[in-house]
């Protein structure tokens, strides 16, 4: 993928400040993908607006694997989309970022073995695409994540 190239926006966020200045090796272990799995590198899409309250759904935090995750019973998941929606931003480290690895999922592995748990960063779902584009792009293990 390229800088600016147009891609539809769809699954996992977090927030760009928890990722950026970081190289591939530690955003592997904050979102908790398997060791490697960024070691031939990623590609990263901000949506070019804010997902409506229908787009996406709270997912917890990347130490619960998102196969893991179950909502509390009791809470309001709207009130809790829109508590979510009101902190991000188009803009800076409240910016939302989807992580694209170059490899993929692997469908002969289990979900535990490709998705640890990670380091407990905010996440949420798109489950309806949103239009956006590639901001970042990064090769090597050891490559940062630097967005102006």
């Amino acid at each position: 993928m390229d800088i600016g190239q147009q891609v539809a926006v769809k699954g996992y966020v977090t927030q760009l400040g928890f990722l950026a200045g970081r190289p591939l090796r530690e955003i592997e272990s904050l979102l908790g993908y398997s060791p490697c799995r960024l070691a031939r590198g990623a590609s990263f899409a901000a949506p070019d607006r804010l997902p409506n309250i229908n787009e996406f759904e709270t997912a917890g935090y990347s130490q619960v694997a998102a196969h893991r995750h179950v909502m509390p019973a009791g809470l309001d998941p709207t009130g809790l989309r829109r508590m979510a929606r009101s902190a991000w931003s188009l803009t800076g480290p409240d910016r939302l970022i989807n992580v694209l690895p170059e490899t993929p999922h692997d469908r002969m592995l289990s979900d535990d073995v490709q998705y640890p748990p990670g380091q407990g960063i905010p996440q949420w779902k798109i489950v309806l695409a949103i239009p956006g584009k590639i901001v970042a792009v990064l090769r090597m293990s050891s490559d940062v994540l630097r967005l102006v």
